[in-house]
């Protein structure tokens, strides 16, 4: 749970720079927000970068993810796959808003540390 926490915090304060660290050089993430798919050893800073000027645009501030109890974690050697339920609360137009959605990930572990290889986000209708 370690990148996937570190990845959440670098989300919460709103630093590209930071979450990079939690992600392999070949990361794929997914969400909804254009361009949709982000893959490469720049991945999540290019991705957290689009999540912040859609926001922006959109005018939601103060946005944080709280991470809940993972509803799956299977752990093979070194690879790892974890769905994790995540809160989002916001403020738009002045009033607060929260969500709820899933984080589906994989990870790879090397040389004792892992790192998130894809993240797929899945808001709950």
């Amino acid at each position: 749970m370690s990148p996937i926490q570190g990845a959440v915090a670098a989300i919460n304060a709103a630093k590209p720079s930071a979450i990079g660290s939690y992600f392999t050089p070949d990361a794929v993430v997914v969400d909804n927000v254009a361009p949709f798919r982000w893959m490469g050893p720049n991945a999540a800073m290019q991705w957290l970068v689009a999540l912040m000027a859609y926001a922006k645009f959109a005018r939601i501030s103060n946005i944080t993810g709280t991470i809940g109890h993972p509803g799956q974690i299977v752990v093979d050697h070194d690879r790892a796959y974890a769905v994790v339920p995540i809160r989002i609360s916001t403020t738009r137009a002045g009033r607060h808003h929260e969500s709820m959605g899933l984080w589906a990930l994989t990870l790879v572990e090397s040389g004792g540390n892992w790192k998130i290889a894809s993240a797929a986000w899945a808001e709950k209708p």
